[in-house]
C-alpha cells in the first residue's frame, strides 16, 4: 500500500499489478496516467468526481512578457471577460471526443 504524500523515493514498479486507485484529488490524478503505463489493470474509486484541466505551464519568452507590459491594464480587462480569467480562450473540445490510455 502506498500513500502519493508518503511516496518511497526508490522506484516503484506496477508491472502486471492489478491497482486500486482510491480517490482522485489532485494527486490521484496526476498518478493515475503514470500508474496506468506499467500496471495490467487499474481501478479507480472515487466519491465524488473532480474536475481538472491541464496547467500547460511553459517559460515565458522575454517577447511575451515586454508585451503583457506594454499594454497591462488592457491584458487584465481581457482576462476579466474570460471564463476562468486566464489568458487562454475556453477549449470547445467535447470530452466525449478524448481517447483515454487507460481503462477505468
Amino acid at each position: 500500500m502506498l500513500h502519493t504524500c508518503r511516496w518511497p523515493h526508490d522506484e516503484v514498479s506496477f508491472a502486471g499489478e492489478r491497482v486500486g486507485l482510491i480517490g482522485t484529488g489532485s494527486s490521484g490524478i496526476k498518478a493515475t496516467p503514470e500508474i496506468a503505463k506499467q500496471a495490467e489493470d487499474l481501478y479507480g474509486f472515487q466519491r465524488t468526481a473532480n474536475w481538472s484541466v491541464p496547467a500547460r505551464n511553459t517559460a515565458i519568452e522575454a517577447a511575451q512578457v515586454t508585451a503583457v507590459k506594454s499594454d497591462y491594464q488592457g491584458f487584465r480587462a481581457q482576462q476579466r471577460k474570460l471564463g476562468a480569467a486566464c489568458h487562454l480562450p475556453p477549449n470547445k473540445q467535447s470530452a466525449l471526443t478524448i481517447e483515454a490510455p487507460f481503462r477505468w
